[in-house]
């Protein structure tokens, strides 16, 4: 449509024409930077400062909506694309974020997906290094109404602070222990022992 505007216009010799002149107005006005002034989480709407404007409170672009749905909002101070139809920040849709000198990339790699948050937690995966990494500074809580199953060459569990498990405990296989048992132990059937054993030796006297 713009073409066909621009090629009237030339050949009337009027690269002015109204209409063509609207349409490139809308067109150039189709895009929009800006900076997040607030955010109303209630609503899922944020106004945006372009230029010397402050726009209406206008929605932001999400992955889905429907019957699987994300959350991710803005943030005040957060670079943001704006798109206009027709050219009217009124209509606008926030449809992305843009880096800054604030805030720059959290990567320079074309290998690697990351998301940093603003506490410091990071989740990263390297393709070409086949790893994926989770830095997180406070707690995580997996809740899991079904069965769960890890499958690993090897598993390691560091917990400076004790490890702690509810429930029965099945293990298939060898147990090494190195280190104490403290508490009541219970053995329901044999005990064989490789070895010697060590005289019991009471409570009192560790």
């Amino acid at each position: 449509m713009l073409d066909l505007l621009i090629q009237r216009g030339a050949r009337t010799g009027d690269l002015q024409d109204p209409d063509t002149a609207r349409l490139n107005q809308q067109v150039s006005n189709l895009i929009h930077r800006g900076l997040v002034v607030s955010v109303d989480l209630q609503n899922a709407v944020a106004t945006v400062q372009v230029g010397e404007v402050q726009t209406a409170a206008l929605p932001w672009l999400t992955t889905r909506a429907g019957g699987d749905i994300t959350w991710w909002a803005p943030e005040a101070g957060e670079h943001v694309a704006i798109l206009c139809p027709g050219g009217s920040l009124s209509q606008g849709v926030i449809i992305g974020s843009l880096y800054s000198g604030s805030k720059p990339a959290p990567s320079n790699s074309a290998d690697q997906n990351v998301t940093k948050y603003s506490d410091g937690t990071t989740i990263t995966y390297d393709r070409a290094a086949h790893a994926l990494t989770v830095q997180a500074v406070g707690t995580v809580t997996i809740n899991i109404q079904g069965n769960a199953a890890v499958t690993a060459q090897a598993v390691a569990v560091n917990a400076q602070n004790g490890l702690t498990l509810t429930g029965a405990l099945t293990v298939d296989g060898d147990l090494t222990l190195n280190g104490k048992v403290a508490g009541t132990l219970k053995v329901a059937g044999n005990v064989h022992a490789t070895g010697a054993v060590a005289q019991m030796v009471p409570p009192a006297q560790l």
